[in-house]
């Protein structure tokens, strides 16, 4: 991941968000409906204890701060870090990458966690390490909710790609639901999968 990049982004962040949602275009097209399933899911309890990992600016979760629930965020970029504290000034922030802040995150329990386009900076078998890792800090009933660049199948992400050739990112590891069915996730997780738009959807991890 280049820590650059996204210090330099953090600015402008939430204003390409809109554009893309604007424009129905890769990458975010479907944004505005992920954060209202995200706030569905994670709002099923009252004042619960949310981690998201890849705060980034921390507009998917802004409006869930806002009701009390406990949110620790975590992001390796100090200049989101600064854009999510403005906003929302009493969480906990972990300043590190994801698989660095299982550490700091020994002992702390969820009921939700949440990836909103974060977790395709890692490979998909990394992706699949680091959840299976995060079990443990899910409470009985918690779930893992994940909104991204998503496809039901790989064949799918493959036509996905094609279509916005010119600008596809290739340095992402974008899931599709069917290799996280085929992974290591089931002895863990239950997964749904829900289409949100041509280019995104979610993923819900619950606790077998």
């Amino acid at each position: 991941m280049n820590k650059k990049l996204f210090d330099d982004w953090a600015s402008t962040y939430d204003s390409y968000i809109q554009r893309s949602e604007e424009k129905k275009s890769y990458p975010f097209y479907g944004y505005g409906q992920i954060q209202k399933y995200v706030f569905k899911v994670a709002n099923r309890l009252n004042r619960s204890d949310i981690l998201e990992m890849g705060i980034g600016t921390g507009m998917m979760t802004k409006q869930l701060y806002d009701l009390n629930h406990t949110i620790t965020g975590v992001d390796f970029s100090k200049n989101m870090l600064k854009e999510a504290k403005k906003i929302m000034p009493n969480n906990l922030y972990i300043d590190c990458d994801f698989l660095a802040s299982l550490e700091q995150l020994e002992g702390q329990m969820f009921d939700t966690i949440i990836f909103s386009y974060s977790i395709h900076h890692l490979p998909v078998s990394r992706q699949v390490y680091l959840l299976n890792k995060l079990d443990r800090h899910l409470k009985a009933q918690g779930l893992v909710v994940i909104g991204d660049v998503m496809t039901k199948t790989k064949e799918g992400m493959y036509m996905l790609s094609k279509k916005y050739q010119t600008i596809w990112d290739e340095e992402e590891y974008y899931p599709t639901y069917e290799e996280y069915k085929q992974s290591l996730l089931k002895d863990v997780y239950k997964v749904e999968f829900l289409e949100i738009t041509e280019c995104s959807g979610v993923c819900t991890l619950y606790k077998n």
